[in-house]
């Protein structure tokens, strides 16, 4: 084969090998203008209606960042207290899956400032009344050492389950939820909550495990919380969220590209190219051993 054929070879398989990394069905990097109020907002993809927030969520400049992971280059909300109050921002999910099938979710967040005058949160509600409330959830300020975790508010359970790393101010989390849906509508569904797992490398084991939520495919909603206990010295930034089919999709590997549709066509274009290019190798090889053949008979 020629070097040429071979250099295009390479490039084919580098193309093949980025697809590997499926696209994201719902995404928000909070690409809107500095300053803005959250409320209103409707960018991203994947979502039934625009943000709804008071005013204490606002967009902020930058991104969060964590090592290892494909970041977009937008903004991130931030949750700026502005007294005593809870309060929470929330959008409507278009698809969040369907019974039978794996969704995953992954979401940056971080508290800044004095960590422990601040709860903040992503939280999911289920289709039967029940509350997951990933991150600090509020309902435990007080008890020490509690870190990154999940409270589990199905009626009747109300457990918190902490994932042992420690909430440091103005060093983001990275989180990862599997949802399986359970076949049967009216079954409850499996989650698996991942704080800080690796980009790019699905996790093995489980994570914070919990069986008793029953999410809906529709009319499901992701809420942002964030409170305060003391005083007005701390905010909340909440930032990336990807809703795929895959951990690839939204655990992209910092490096890794996620093909668009015009790739596709591109790597369609070049499999039909090198296909043409071998036949007309073959052909000329299998000329040149008739004519070897004829001269020497």
């Amino acid at each position: 084969m020629k070097p040429r054929q071979l250099g295009g070879v390479f490039l084919l398989a580098a193309a093949l090998q980025a697809g590997s990394v499926q696209a994201a069905v719902g995404f928000e990097d909070f690409s809107y203008t500095v300053g803005s109020p959250l409320n209103g907002q409707n960018g991203g993809s994947g979502w039934a209606g625009p943000w709804s927030a008071p005013p204490q969520y606002v967009v902020a400049a930058g991104s969060l960042s964590y090592a290892g992971l494909a970041q977009p280059s937008g903004n991130r909300a931030e949750y700026v207290p502005t007294g005593g109050q809870g309060t929470n921002a929330l959008r409507p999910i278009s698809n969040f899956g369907t019974d039978g099938s794996t969704t995953w979710l992954s979401f940056l967040m971080s508290i800044d400032g004095n960590v422990s005058h601040m709860d903040a949160d992503v939280r999911l509600n289920d289709s039967l009344g029940g509350q997951l409330f990933i991150g600090d959830p509020a309902f435990f300020r007080g008890v020490a050492g509690n870190g990154w975790g999940v409270f589990d508010n199905v009626p009747g359970h109300g457990n918190f389950m902490s994932s042992g790393i420690p909430i440091i101010s103005g060093q983001p989390v990275f989180v990862v939820v599997r949802v399986d849906m359970n076949a049967n509508p009216l079954a409850t569904d499996t989650v698996n909550v991942y704080f800080d797992p690796v980009p790019g490398v699905e996790p093995v084991g489980p994570g914070i495990t919990l069986t008793d939520f029953n999410f809906a495919a529709t009319n499901l909603q992701l809420f942002l919380d964030g409170s305060i206990c003391c005083a007005l010295d701390v905010t909340a930034s909440y930032d990336t969220i990807r809703l795929g089919p895959t951990y690839l999709s939204v655990a992209p590997p910092a490096g890794g590209t996620v093909p668009e549709p015009a790739t596709w066509t591109l790597v369609a274009a070049g499999l039909a190219v090198f296909g043409a290019a071998r036949r007309q190798s073959d052909r000329r090889i299998n000329t040149a051993s008739v004519h070897h053949r004829v001269i020497h008979a």
